[in-house]
């Protein structure tokens, strides 16, 4: 389980144990809870047999009615996550680069895949956001789980290169993904006087 669903669980265990009609954090009413599908989660390893076990709404989707996640919202995180898990494979710490991998494939698979797309953006992002997370991603992730930072300075310089033609098509081409691992996403170095 991830670490975002665990908090969607968790948060929904939380609300589960409230009184109807009031926020676990508050005595103010909330409105009534939209119906979901619940999940089961697996016995902890451990835990006595007769533990009991919380059931949680499913966290795959928005929930029914809810606005979807922005787009430009969701491609923000996955610049600082693309930087970061840069950084971390520079400092050597490859199980933070793995973790943030991981996010940013969860960030493609749950908030771009029903993000809409902006008026502003003359084609649909979607192709190219499949494409990225079934061959970029994964390149970054092999390298990552293999401790190869020559391998992941070459899915970084891949990886942003598909970023970049994607920005172009999206008429966005200011937003430079460089190529650079580690390197601050988008690029923000001053551009010379015209």
């Amino acid at each position: 389980m991830t670490v975002r669903r665990a908090a969607a669980t968790a948060a929904a265990a939380l609300a589960l144990a409230a009184p109807a009609g009031c926020d676990p954090k508050s005595s103010e009413p909330t409105p009534a809870p939209v119906p979901v599908p619940a999940v089961k989660a697996a016995p902890v390893a451990g835990a006595p047999a007769e533990a009991p076990v919380v059931e949680a709404p499913a966290v795959d989707a928005p929930a029914p009615g809810a606005a979807p996640r922005r787009f430009g919202d969701a491609m923000a995180e996955v610049g600082r996550r693309f930087e970061r898990a840069g950084r971390a494979v520079i400092a050597g710490r490859w199980d933070l680069a793995d973790y943030d991998l991981g996010e940013l494939g969860e960030v493609f698979d749950d908030d771009l895949r029903h993000a809409a797309r902006p008026e502003d953006v003359p084609s649909d992002p979607q192709p190219a956001i499949a494409e990225f997370a079934a061959t970029a991603l994964p390149r970054l992730q092999a390298a990552v789980r293999a401790h190869d930072r020559a391998g992941y300075d070459a899915a970084v310089a891949a990886a942003a290169q598909a970023c970049n033609a994607c920005h172009e098509a999206s008429a966005k081409a200011f937003i430079v993904v460089p190529s650079a691992t580690g390197a601050a996403v988008p690029e923000l170095s001053p551009v010379a006087d015209e």
